[in-house]
């Protein structure tokens, strides 16, 4: 099957302001990072805060220009292009944002902002219609369309927002934590809305989560990120039941489980580490447990394990074999 999105070692750094008396440093925020996505599939992004999630979208979107590498969808390159000539491409990759307050215009009616995307798209004439489509798509009655964001509640205005994000018809949307401001039983609701209209609509996502328990229900593949790399990539099933990153597995046991005769676990010990000072070799390696001397001095590719599975760690084999994932 043809790839959707294919992602090539892409790289982004930023300058950061020195302290009296010291040196500029950079920031490394996405070092080095390789995945592709299939047509209709939801790919899970899971990390620490800071670790460049939110980074690696505004990339994938155009926002950010990377320093190095490329970003190829549907096989045309999206870096290189002028605003024009990227347009076409990137109206078919679309965006929900976390804060559905933040992320609406409060001066703007509903109709106004479902009809934007038609008319910075050179579409005026579709959004009568369009906007009609979309409140019906997300769930939301027609007189909608004359009311204000601070007139709807965080699950509607989130509503509002998917629906912006389907007006033009996109291939691929990045989710970027669209449901960690809602209340639990409204973010059932919107999982179960981006469900359906991933089947409608012939979607593909990107879900950005800290909740593994949003990325085992929706996704089929988990992308893991820290301190700017990806470490493990693995099918869901896989991922759950046989980690083979020390980091992965450390994220598995420190999920609550609703049972006091269970042993809760931590988080990993220790801090994540600066990115700007990430230590050397292995960037999680202060942190793992199986360290060996080689983590110490060789930063460990994103290698293949089989069965789709890929993992940046020269234990992983041994974790494995040896059965001490969980």
């Amino acid at each position: 099957m043809t790839k959707l999105l294919e992602v090539n070692g892409i790289c982004k750094s930023f300058a950061v302001s020195p302290a009296p008396g010291q040196k500029s440093q950079r920031l490394q925020a996405v070092d080095d990072v390789s995945f592709s996505m299939l047509p209709g599939e939801t790919l899970g992004l899971v990390g620490e805060s800071g670790c460049g999630k939110s980074t690696l979208a505004k990339l994938l979107m155009g926002l950010l220009e990377p320093d190095r590498g490329a970003v190829h969808f549907q096989g045309l390159p999206l870096s290189g292009l002028s605003r024009r000539q990227r347009r076409p491409l990137l109206r078919k990759v679309q965006m929900i944002f976390q804060d559905p307050y933040a992320s609406l215009n409060p001066r703007m009616n509903v109709e106004a902002i479902l009809s934007e995307p038609y008319i910075i798209h050179n579409r005026p004439q579709d959004a009568g219609q369009g906007v009609q489509q979309l409140l019906d798509a997300v769930g939301l009655p027609q007189e909608a369309r004359f009311r204000f964001p601070h007139e709807f509640s965080g699950g509607q205005r989130q509503r509002i927002g998917i629906a912006r994000a389907l007006a033009l018809k996109p291939d691929l949307i990045i989710a970027d934590e669209p449901v960690s401001a809602l209340d639990l039983s409204i973010q059932a609701q919107i999982l179960d809305l981006l469900r359906e209209l991933q089947q409608q609509y012939q979607l593909s996502y990107l879900l950005i989560s800290h909740d593994l328990s949003v990325i085992r229900e929706l996704c089929q593949r988990v992308a893991v990120m820290y301190l700017g790399r990806l470490v493990e990539i693995a099918p869901v099933s896989d991922f759950f039941h046989r980690p083979r990153h020390p980091y992965s597995e450390m994220l598995l046991k420190a999920l609550p489980i609703a049972d006091p005769r269970h042993p809760q676990h931590a988080l990993p010990a220790g801090e994540i580490p600066s990115a700007l000072a990430p230590p050397a070799g292995c960037s999680f390696h202060p942190r793992c447990p199986y360290r060996e001397q080689e983590c110490q001095t060789s930063a460990p590719a994103l290698t293949s394990l089989g069965n789709d599975h890929f993992a940046a760690c020269h234990v992983a084999e041994k974790l494995f074999l040896d059965g001490l994932s969980t």
